[in-house]
């Protein structure tokens, strides 16, 4: 049931979502936090500034460098952004017939935090990330 199990989920919705999506890049969502980003080729890396979000790839991957860390997230990975954060992001895998998709979820900080640039180091983790939790799952078997 738990890997496979939201796999298949994360196909399905997939496949829900890329009809509507009729435009590359971000695309607002009648929620007004919820944003669905498709990418049918890779991109190169550009500047981006993030809000604070929760991300969910759910076809494709991405890469973000912070400072000097590379972080790539993939299928069935998630993003936590919980600042303000400068980085430079691009989409490394997706093609017309499996297009890079992605759900965000922008959250409001407790408190308006900014990290100034020179702050970032390998030292300080400000971005978390990986598989999904298997509590994920549960939370998702829950929807059906």
């Amino acid at each position: 049931m738990s890997d496979q199990y939201l796999a298949q989920r994360m196909a399905d919705l997939t496949q829900r979502l890329l009809p509507l999506l009729t435009k590359e890049d971000l695309t607002q969502t009648a929620i007004a936090d919820i944003s669905l980003m498709h990418r049918s080729n890779p991109s190169q890396a550009r500047p981006i500034i993030y809000r604070p979000a929760v991300c969910f790839m759910l076809q494709g991957a991405k890469e973000l460098l912070v400072g000097n860390t590379k972080v790539t997230y993939e299928q069935m990975n998630y993003l936590l952004i919980p600042v303000m954060l400068p980085v430079s992001g691009r989409v490394s895998q997706a093609s017309p017939d499996t297009p890079n998709c992605l759900v965000s979820y922008f959250v409001i900080p407790v408190a308006h935090i900014e990290i100034p640039l020179r702050e970032f180091s390998n030292t300080h983790q400000v971005v978390f990330g990986g598989p999904f939790p298997n509590h994920f799952i549960f939370a998702w078997r829950g929807l059906d």
